[in-house]
């Protein structure tokens, strides 16, 4: 006896699978997370008088490529941060082999490298 929940007579569309839409869920999380780092990493600058703890925490490679001051181009990049880790991360979970545990393991070790950087004293301005 085989028990069916769905609806007599309606077919149940085919549920989303794959890379493709395993990126695109990913992409998305990292869209919903963005605004949240960006608004810490707002209020930890403190307009310019802060300590930017959060900034150095959340976008250590934006950072690491300021010389005086912070521009629009890191401000995009910082942005497209999040939303390229989750297309990553979201990728490299769908396939699930050592080559997608491999990057994602790159990436986190590139992003704690990059923060470890910013606190080695490298930012001389953003203290």
């Amino acid at each position: 006896m085989k028990l069916d929940y769905a609806m007599p007579g309606r077919k149940q569309p085919p549920r989303p699978r794959g890379p493709l839409w395993s990126s695109i869920a990913g992409c998305l999380i990292g869209v919903l997370v963005t605004p949240v780092a960006f608004l810490l990493a707002i209020i930890s600058a403190g307009a310019g008088h802060g300590h930017y703890v959060a900034a150095r925490l959340l976008f250590p490679l934006e950072m690491l490529s300021t010389v005086d001051a912070i521009t629009n181009a890191q401000i995009r990049a910082a942005l497209l941060q999040f939303p390229f880790y989750g297309l990553i991360f979201g990728f490299c979970l769908s396939i699930r082999g050592v080559f997608g545990y491999t990057v994602m393991a790159a990436v986190i070790i590139i992003h704690v490298a990059a923060v470890i950087a910013c606190f080695s004293g490298t930012l001389s301005g953003f203290w």
